[in-house]
């Protein structure tokens, strides 16, 4: 089993286990325990740390993707590109504080009549951001040590973990909601104290000296992949947070605690493309050194077919439970076409695999920071123009405008360049599965008991799905993961 492979089991199992977990706390319990507006704060301080942790980065995670594979050398400690990157986020970090000074009146002033908690907490992002900051350096260089699952069961499933835990206890009195926001902000911390120790257990926590030979000959790529990766790491959380904060400065923190939550369901399909992105990115930075284009185009073709598999499969399961889900926390109702929107966006990035890695390992990375870019700029426009009129639906239909231009983007930039196309007849066969599946579900009767609905229609959608895309053979990759299921099974 190839790396790409290992690394994303290994992640998914931590991924659905922290989504499982994650379902509990935002979907069940956050709901029924804590006002919206409380549930807002939460989400808007990590949408603002993830937006100032981006730009302290200085675009230096970029350089673990696309450059480390010349600085890779175990016994010269990869030359000290650890050092570097500890270096550049500090400096990073320091000119974000002074960022975070000058806007802190503007933030509690804008948010005091609608927001008023998060002007109370907003102090809790300056050690929010620092961690992070070095969190976000340190899962990169895991990743390019071919270790992407670290980072993914720190932040995506012991988290959540800790947070079910806290949520809890605070069921239980044993701390208000101050504390209790205390409690959360040291839980993003903790992971990157632990990732410390990981790392030096393996002996790959290498703060030594940098080789500055290897420095001076990359000295260019360096500061352009660094200036480049600025602007494509601060676009992409942008684009995955601003939305949170557009619709909280329009339409108060109790409406954006309402679409976080929906807006949660909907990220759930895009859950395992997180570890095949961070892996696949290493291997095709790799490949692009030998400049191996069938790897390239092999790599992005499985990935379009695995993707839209697993992507179809988890849209057709959220959508028809959607009556079950909000039937659990019926005061978010409201955000159910939100649920629906940012599902189908989900769906389409999911469709167009790792694209995104394609063109950010390449030397032409400075295309993709400038398509970020633009989608970013296409967001905000949007929902300026959407959110007034349309509410949280307004939010939902512009992320769905924004990834469809952002994928097809990538899509036609990369057959120009390379004249690479991944998609066939076997999409199509999906597609047409999946739309099957799904209309199947109209015709089943919705049961009294939402739980036993839940039950029956997924288990029966689970078997129609999975016989159809079997028997299909759209993708290997997902047939051998199916016979090898089925296998265990039988021996067990």
């Amino acid at each position: 089993m190839g790396i790409i492979a290992k690394q994303s089991i290994k992640g998914s199992i931590y991924t659905y286990a922290g989504a499982f977990i994650g379902f509990i706390n935002t979907g069940i319990l956050m709901p029924k325990l804590f006002a919206t507006e409380e549930i807002g704060l939460l989400g808007i301080l990590l949408s603002l740390t993830l937006i100032f942790s981006q730009f302290s980065n200085l675009g230096f995670t970029g350089v673990f993707t696309r450059l480390f594979p010349y600085f890779r050398d175990e016994n010269k400690k990869h030359n000290g590109i650890l050092s570097l990157g500890f270096v550049v986020s500090g400096i990073g970090f320091l000119i974000t504080m002074l960022l975070f000074f000058i806007l802190k009146d503007y933030l509690v002033e804008s948010n005091l009549d609608k927001s008023a908690l998060l002007a109370e907490n907003v102090y809790y992002l300056v050690p929010l951001i620092f961690f992070t900051v070095y969190f976000l350096l340190l899962d990169s260089y895991s990743s390019a040590i071919y270790d992407a699952a670290t980072g993914v069961f720190l932040r995506d499933f012991l988290c959540k973990l800790i947070n079910l835990i806290s949520i809890i206890l605070y069921y239980f009195d044993f701390f208000t909601f101050d504390q209790f926001v205390f409690v959360y902000t040291a839980t993003f911390i903790l992971p990157t104290f632990i990732f410390v120790l990981i790392l030096a257990a393996k002996k790959q926590f290498h703060i030594v000296k940098m080789n500055m030979k290897v420095m001076k000959e990359m000295k260019k790529e360096l500061i352009f992949i660094s200036l480049f990766g600025i602007i494509s790491g601060f676009s992409g959380v942008a684009l995955s947070t601003v939305d949170n904060v557009l619709v909280n400065q329009y339409l108060g923190l109790e409406v954006a605690g309402i679409y976080i939550t929906c807006f949660f369901f909907g990220t759930l399909i895009l859950l395992p493309a997180k570890v095949l992105r961070k892996i696949s990115g290493i291997v095709l930075a790799d490949s692009w050194k030998r400049n191996d284009l069938k790897t390239i185009s092999s790599t992005y073709e499985k990935s379009t077919l695995t993707q839209f598999v697993i992507g179809s499969f988890l849209f057709i399961g959220l959508w028809i439970n959607v009556e079950n889900v909000f039937s659990m926390i019926p005061k978010f109702e409201s955000g159910k076409y939100v649920l629906l929107l940012v599902g189908i966006s989900n769906l389409i990035e999911m469709f167009s695999g790792v694209s995104s890695m394609v063109i950010l390992s390449s030397k032409h990375y400075k295309m993709f920071s400038i398509q970020m870019l633009g989608s970013l700029i296409l967001l905000i426009g949007f929902n300026m123009l959407l959110i007034p009129k349309m509410g949280i639906n307004g939010a939902g239909l512009t992320v769905v405008i924004t990834t469809f231009s952002f994928a097809l983007t990538r899509y036609l930039y990369i057959y120009k360049k390379y004249k690479i196309q991944p998609y066939s007849f076997k999409h199509l066969k999906i597609f047409l599965i999946g739309a099957f599946v799904l209309g199947i579900n109209y015709f089943l009767p919705q049961m009294n008991n939402h739980y036993i609905d839940f039950f029956v229609r997924s288990l029966l959608m689970v078997l129609i799905y999975g016989i159809l895309i079997y028997l299909s053979r759209a993708s290997e990759d997902i047939n051998r993961m199916l016979s090898g299921l089925y296998y265990h099974l039988k021996r067990g």
